[in-house]
């Protein structure tokens, strides 16, 4: 169950993005079709689309639409931003849109374990100020807790995550790949929207929305959403690893458990935990590229660089993380390197990322690029809130694209990860996984 696009918030970016806008121009894109993500839809047949997935054919929607509006739409500039706008605003309850990315996300992380959901932003629900993943069964759930405590907690923090990932793919295409497509808007959305729904949760404002829906609700348990608002639920398992799902209680209809936890369920530690948490999620605005500054340069032994930094706060399955991204371009060479803080109750933990993003070589007649991402990071052992023990842990991923035309271009990337949490990747335990995708290139 998620908050939308309170009327602060879209006057908010719509005045921001429209300064941005001045200064935009489109290019051409890449739009990312998602063939197989395995050995997920092993695991989830009946949950597809994946992490990885949900996150390419979200990102193509945007790409292309916002592409077919501001470079082949014949009208003003003027008229192509609020056309874009509007499009941006009316996707928020639609599938492929950012909310739809959201609830998938959640999907994602059940699905894993072969738990069955539905995404109503499948049902075009316009205007709705919550929207569920519905046809959850409370034994799954029961199931879930007592077996895999580090997920449950992912589970109601997943949706989080897809902003900041999605925001991060966004900046990601802009500075590396020059896309200027007019995405200020979903980028201002996607944190602010994810501060007002932190903020909603950490008052008492969450316990009127939660009783609000728990009277329009009647016994029919497959109509219910998973958790409720997603942030009371993350703290109150969080705190709670060893209780059982149970001990929420029944619900008021008398059918099933009481899956939504309010303001007042929570203890005073817990309650200040997630005003912390809330307040702490204002390091994401500390962005240049929220502000239209894609990019900085230096000139260096007549050598151009292009930089820029930014900062991002998570919410994950044992505390918090934030992080420092510096972006880096220069001649070919596209490089990312990311410096991590993982916290839990008693934990400051360090981790770094690495990336390389599409290095382009060729192999006999054959136009390839390479991407190589590597992570290392210090976790709690069993990623648990209250644990002291540590364990060390990473990944390494390498995506091959190659040219089949002009237009049509192949990705093949394989990703090994040990145990740990890394944002993305719906597997908190040890796993081999594959994609597969096709890219069609706009020019």
């Amino acid at each position: 169950m998620k908050l939308y696009l309170y009327m602060k918030n879209f006057a908010l970016t719509v005045i921001v993005t429209f300064v941005i806008f001045l200064s935009a121009h489109a290019s051409p894109v890449k739009l990312k079709l998602p063939l197989l993500d395995y050995p997920f839809v092993k695991q989830a047949p009946n949950n597809v689309p994946s992490m990885h997935q949900s996150m390419q054919l979200s990102q193509s929607f945007y790409n292309g639409a916002h592409y077919l509006i501001f470079k082949k739409l014949k009208t003003s500039n003027k008229h192509k931003y609020y056309t874009s706008l509007l499009f941006d605003f009316v996707t928020t309850w639609t599938p492929l849109g950012t909310t739809w990315l959201h609830e998938e996300w959640h999907r994602a992380v059940m699905g894993q374990y072969g738990i069955k959901s539905f995404d109503d932003v499948n049902r075009f629900p316009f205007f709705s100020d919550a929207i569920s993943v519905s046809k959850v069964k409370d034994e799954d759930l029961v199931r879930l807790k007592q077996l895999y405590p580090a997920d449950m907690v992912r589970l109601t923090s997943a949706g989080f995550e897809a902003s900041n990932v999605f925001s991060l793919h966004l900046q990601k295409n802009q500075f590396f790949d020059n896309y200027q497509l007019h995405m200020g808007f979903n980028d201002w959305v996607q944190h602010v929207n994810s501060w007002f729904y932190l903020d909603t949760c950490a008052s008492n404002e969450a316990d009127a929305f939660t009783q609000r829906f728990l009277k329009e609700e009647n016994q029919d348990v497959s109509k219910r959403d998973f958790a409720g608002l997603d942030c009371t639920a993350w703290v109150y398992d969080l705190f709670r690893p060893d209780g059982p799902y149970s001990s929420r209680g029944i619900h008021p209809s008398g059918t099933g458990i009481d899956r939504y936890i309010q303001f007042s369920d929570l203890t005073l530690k817990e309650k200040h935990y997630l005003i912390k948490q809330r307040n702490l999620f204002l390091i994401n605005f500390i962005d240049p590229f929220l502000f239209g500054f894609t990019h900085f340069s230096l000139n260096t032994n007549n050598t151009l660089l292009y930089w820029n930094a930014n900062m991002e706060h998570y919410l994950a399955p044992f505390g918090h993380a934030i992080t420092i991204n510096t972006f880096l371009k220069f001649q070919q060479y596209k490089l990312m390197l990311s410096l991590h803080r993982f916290s839990n109750e008693a934990l400051n933990l360090p981790g770094y990322s690495f990336e390389i993003h599409e290095l382009p070589f060729v192999l006999g007649t054959q136009n390839l690029n390479l991407s190589i991402r590597t992570s290392l990071w210090r976790q709690p052992r069993q990623l648990l809130f209250s644990e002291r023990s540590v364990q060390l842990g990473g990944l390494i991923s390498a995506s091959l694209n190659s040219t089949i035309s002009q237009l049509w271009h192949l990705s093949i990337q394989t990703t090994y990860k040990s145990k740990g949490w890394e944002p993305g990747q719906v597997y908190l335990g040890q796993q081999w996984s594959s994609q597969i995708a096709l890219f069609y290139v706009l020019p």
